[in-house]
């Protein structure tokens, strides 16, 4: 039975107030049902919610073609839209971001979502015809993002990290999947609870701020908990079950056997990012401890400006700076993997970072464009163990 164009037009309506966040919970279940039963109202929905995430992950346009895009839907607006109350865009080139907040009468979210129907329209014959139903946000080294979920959750992913969630994300369930790092700011919605699938384990969140490391190739996963509650849950090599529910200052840290990233390649689309994307693959799990009364800024100040690190070892802190600046260090001081640092970094440079690890450990470096090798520096090295070995012996 084909759909008349009323009622393409309403659920299109319906569509959009559901991406703004205005819709009833009546509306919402003639929606959710909708969408269900009708395999068109199936298609606009995933296509809108598509464009909408497109959007958002796009990076900003150029101002002076925004500038006279707004005018000309401004023109279109219709009198009886004239009630709009704010639509603003907030750009920021930074961290490549685009939100937009609707606070506006139905006919201009119509007419906003009716142009993204019409674009897909177009570019639907450049799409690949059996691209997976998910969307995939991928933040590569040298850089951070920031995105805004169809439900307010707001999630920070770090350099090197990959997020997944399914086109109908929101409508009958909150699930995404996490390959690296991110912090999540989840809102509240006790029927639909926020899941985060990352290496085997499942994190389930209640109205939560949280931080969740699960890099494939590094030695720990670690869940830090900063408001609200999680429950932490996953299956140990015995085949036991494992859950641990915490409380805001706690985080579980799971020690595992790194693994080596493996990627799924699809012919003739070697470049193509979204087409290569990094298999999650069941770690070993070694150890499972719950830490309570933690610090959480360490785990969770590499997203803001003031990046605190507190008692890091070199190794470990290596492998951060080879993500967070984009470039390959060769570490050739194995005597030296263990010195742990404390301390901030800001606007900081790469090289400037290194001469700070400089003065309070005894390395050298050389550099190269994109990549470093980082030694002992022996003379320094030598007294640092003299020094040692003396304060020890006056103990």
């Amino acid at each position: 039975m084909e759909n008349n164009e009323s009622d393409i037009e309403r659920i299109k309506e319906l569509i959009a107030g559901y991406l703004a966040g205005s819709l009833s919970d009546e509306e919402e279940n003639v929606l959710l049902v909708s969408v269900r039963n009708n395999e068109e109202y199936r298609r606009l929905f995933a296509e809108a919610q598509q464009a909408w995430q497109v959007a958002a992950l796009a990076q900003p346009p150029d101002p002076g073609i925004l500038e006279s895009q707004w005018d000309k839907l401004k023109n279109r607006i219709q009198p009886s839209a004239r009630n709009i109350s704010s639509l603003i865009h907030s750009l920021s080139g930074s961290k490549r971001t685009i939100r937009i907040f609707l606070t506006s009468a139905a006919a201009v979210i119509v007419l906003l979502i009716g142009s993204v129907f019409i674009f897909l329209s177009k570019h639907s014959e450049m799409m690949p015809k059996d691209q997976p139903l998910h969307f995939t946000v991928n933040v590569p080294n040298g850089t951070r993002s920031e995105i805004t979920l169809t439900d307010g959750t707001r999630v920070w992913l770090n350099a090197g990290s990959i997020l997944e969630y399914a086109p109908d994300y929101n409508l009958n369930s909150r699930e995404v999947k996490l390959c690296g790092e991110a912090f999540f700011q989840v809102v509240t919605n006790k029927n639909k609870p926020f899941i985060v699938k990352t290496s085997g384990i499942s994190i389930t969140a209640f109205g939560t701020s949280f931080n969740v490391k699960a890099y494939p190739d590094d030695r720990t996963i670690t869940a830090t908990l900063v408001e609200g509650k999680i429950k932490v849950e996953g299956t140990k090599p015995d085949k036991k079950k494992f859950a641990y529910i915490l409380a805001p200052n706690q985080n579980v840290v799971i020690e595992k056997d790194p693994l080596p990233v493996q990627r799924e390649e699809k012919p003739g689309n070697e470049k193509d990012d979204a087409a290569n994307q990094q298999k999650l693959i069941p770690p070993v799990y070694k150890s499972i401890r719950l830490n309570e009364q933690i610090n959480p800024l360490p785990y969770i100040s590499w997203k803001d400006k003031r990046w605190v690190i507190e008692k890091e070892s070199l190794n470990d802190l290596i492998v951060s700076l080879e993500r967070r600046y984009n470039v390959k260090i060769s570490f050739d001081a194995q005597e030296l993997r263990n010195f742990t640092f404390t301390g901030i970094i800001q606007n900081e440079t790469f090289e400037q970072v290194l001469k700070i690890l400089q003065l309070t450990a005894p390395i050298k470096y050389d550099l190269a464009p994109g990549e470093a090798r980082i030694y002992a520096d022996q003379e320094r090295l030598t007294h640092f163990r003299t020094l040692m070995s003396n304060s020890q012996n006056t103990q």
